[in-house]
């Protein structure tokens, strides 16, 4: 039964992001608030993918997806979201030091585009953490099993907990 509860949960979850995604590509229509995937990511795919992506991490800077914007680079973030002046990625395009090919320079159309990105939230449609892989128990019990068993086992259960079983993990599960 609480499988089935998580699934709903998940499915209206899923939903909810989706109408929230969609509402963000509209938004921009309307003049509101811009979004990263729609609006600034192609920005960054002409003029920036060619050095800061996963495969070409320069600068240890990925500017192909949400979570390596949020993240930011060697220097730390690059975006201060609402604050123009504290964004270390709108100084570097608007004085044209990046990126450092002139021939890929950002049209003031483009510089424009980012300022009022990050003037306004600086919003992603998804959360940064959807671009993360997902762990299952897979990941998860291996772990336990080698890590935990130790002290939550068959000679030591402290915390009353022993966690070499499925059911004993749910238990646990159910605590937290």
């Amino acid at each position: 039964m609480r499988s089935l509860t998580r699934i709903l949960v998940c499915l209206i979850v899923s939903a909810l992001r989706l109408v929230i995604a969609s509402v963000g590509e509209a938004s921009d229509v309307r003049g509101d608030a811009l979004v990263f995937e729609v609006d600034v990511r192609p920005i960054f795919a002409k003029h920036c993918f060619e050095c800061h992506t996963k495969k070409s991490y320069e600068a240890e800077l990925n500017l192909s997806e949400a979570a390596g914007v949020r993240r930011g680079g060697e220097l730390g973030e690059i975006v201060v979201a609402g604050e123009v002046e504290s964004s270390r990625l709108f100084e570097l395009v608007e004085s044209g030091e990046m990126p450092p090919d002139e021939e890929k320079r950002l049209s003031t159309v483009e510089i424009a585009k980012i300022k009022r990105w990050i003037e306004g939230g600086a919003r992603f449609a998804m959360s940064p953490n959807d671009d993360l892989p997902r762990l299952t128990e897979h990941d998860v019990v291996p772990i336990m099993l080698r890590r935990c068993t130790m002290c939550h086992g068959p000679e030591y259960s402290e915390g009353g907990l022993d966690l070499r079983t499925r059911k004993s993990m749910s238990l646990v599960a159910c605590w937290v």
